[in-house]
């Protein structure tokens, strides 16, 4: 019965081992740890956005991933190597829009479609930072513990002890826990990570942990490139309204290593437009530049995800054909967003925009759904 215990406990020690390095696992705490901004500029599996009372009216838009999708008819996609050899799937994201005509919700007015591929994605580690996680000295000090902890329940079959080793060899020691570790157990974990004290003991019990945060972190804030294309198309005119081609769209934090780090987005776009003033299908081009500034204002108190941001942004725009009568050639106009987290996968955006041209100050309220 002995030999049983520490062999259940020594697989099940494998296991949770595996599943600290595992790629899936990495990727969707990576995931949850992204900022608001950063998950409305490219989804994980699906987003969604709906936007209402805007100045243009209201519209829908759905942002699948191409794995998100795969991953519906095939669900071994999620499993750890082959979530990693997927991608271009997990790179690619479809974009879909609908806009709702004023008179009904089951009538619309245009309908959009997009395409977007992540060229510079660092949200995944590589082959390289995988072995670098498994053979370093905190990875080694927590498999140390593990052993220390299941050696220890294996002296003590059929007593508390060995409950209280298996309880802390799956949800690992806390500061709360120290206290009231046999004087036993306390020095086998002294002797397995070569702690001098209490004090030294919970800095090598907590490093593995650490270190494992540290990079969920710096992944969360790693760079993120994008190029696409985006289209809408009227219904009622039966005419190609806009089509847009993304050559850059690049999101920078300031500080990887901080998780309340600041970040910078630059998105530029060339876009053919419909000539309202002569009716003629896509003989206005525009270029577009967008500048925005995310900070966040809040975050929850384990450090782990964000509660509140704020971004001021400025778009400007360039005409390059088509110019109306008495159009100037470019425009500046600024705009502030506010997001507030709901829940782990809503989000509540309200932007507010200042149109120079026809000077107001605007707004819409939108609901933004990420499906982790």
């Amino acid at each position: 019965m002995k030999h049983l215990l520490l062999a259940g406990l020594f697989l099940s020690g494998s296991l949770s081992l595996f599943a600290q390095i595992n790629a899936k696992k990495l990727d969707d705490s990576v995931q949850k740890a992204r900022t608001m901004d950063s998950k409305a500029n490219f989804a994980s599996i699906l987003g969604a956005l709906g936007s209402f009372a805007g100045k243009d009216g209201s519209n829908l838009t759905f942002q699948p991933t191409f794995y998100g999708i795969a991953s519906l008819f095939n669900p071994d996609l999620k499993k750890s190597g082959n979530f990693r050899k997927e991608i271009f799937i997990r790179n690619s994201q479809l974009t879909l829009g609908l806009t709702p005509a004023a008179t009904s919700l089951f009538k619309y007015d245009s309908l959009g479609a997009g395409y977007t591929y992540a060229i510079i994605n660092n949200k995944k580690l590589t082959a390289k930072k995988y072995r670098e996680l498994g053979s370093s000295e905190e990875y080694k000090t927590f498999q140390k513990v593990q052993d220390a902890l299941a050696q220890y329940a294996g002296a003590h079959i059929g007593e508390p002890e060995a409950a209280l080793a298996l309880s802390l060899f799956n949800k690992g020691i806390g500061t709360s826990d120290l206290p009231t570790l046999p004087k036993e157990l306390r020095s086998a974990l002294n002797q397995a990570t070569g702690a001098k004290d209490d004090a030294d003991l919970l800095t090598k019990l907590g490093a593995w942990d650490t270190l494992w945060q540290n990079t969920i972190s710096a992944l969360s804030r790693a760079p993120l490139f994008t190029a696409g294309f985006n289209s809408i198309y009227d219904l009622v005119q039966h005419r190609w309204q806009e089509i847009s081609l993304m050559p850059v769209n690049l999101t920078l934090y300031m500080r990887r290593s901080n998780p309340q780090s600041s970040s910078v987005t630059i998105t530029g776009s060339y876009v053919f437009d419909v000539d309202t003033a002569n009716k003629e299908n896509l003989q206005r081009n525009l270029i577009k530049v967008n500048l925005g500034y995310d900070i966040i204002a809040l975050m929850t108190k384990d450090k782990k995800k964000t509660v509140f941001e704020i971004k001021p942004g400025l778009m400007t725009s360039f005409v390059t054909k088509g110019k109306y009568l008495n159009e100037k050639t470019s425009t500046w106009n600024p705009s502030l967003t506010l997001r507030a987290r709901l829940s782990d996968n809503f989000y509540l955006p309200v932007t507010l925009k200042y149109d120079t041209k026809d000077p107001q100050l605007f707004g819409f309220l939108a609901i933004q759904y990420s499906f982790n």
